[in-house]
């Protein structure tokens, strides 16, 4: 039973990578996450759940900020309770906070 167990999660793990699953359930990440950043990091959409950035607004005058990949920062996403961070292997750190009842982003770009 327990082999069972091990290769539906893994099975699981694999379908999420192959996918590019792009939400995570709380304390963990099931596979890589897309950040959106074209217009710099400011939010962050976790499976319908909108999330501001804790510190305001990262962006340049471009949109994208510096040392960030455009549109898009792959990484992983780790949510605890009403937060959400975003790490990447290029050392980023950012903190997001859940806006309650939020069904769209707060501004689009263009």
């Amino acid at each position: 039973m327990t082999y069972v167990k091990r290769t539906a999660a893994a099975t699981l793990l694999l379908t999420a990578v192959v996918t590019g699953w792009t939400y995570a359930t709380p304390g963990e990440s099931p596979g890589p996450f897309k950040l959106y950043t074209h217009c710099g990091v400011r939010e962050l959409n976790n499976n319908g759940t909108w999330h501001v950035r804790e510190s305001g607004p990262l962006a340049s005058e471009a949109g994208t900020p510096k040392g960030w990949e455009d549109p898009y920062q792959r990484g992983w996403v780790i949510i605890d309770g009403n937060r959400a961070t975003f790490r990447d292997s290029s050392g980023h750190k950012e903190t997001f906070v859940e806006r309650p009842g939020a069904t769209n982003p707060l501004a689009v770009c263009s």
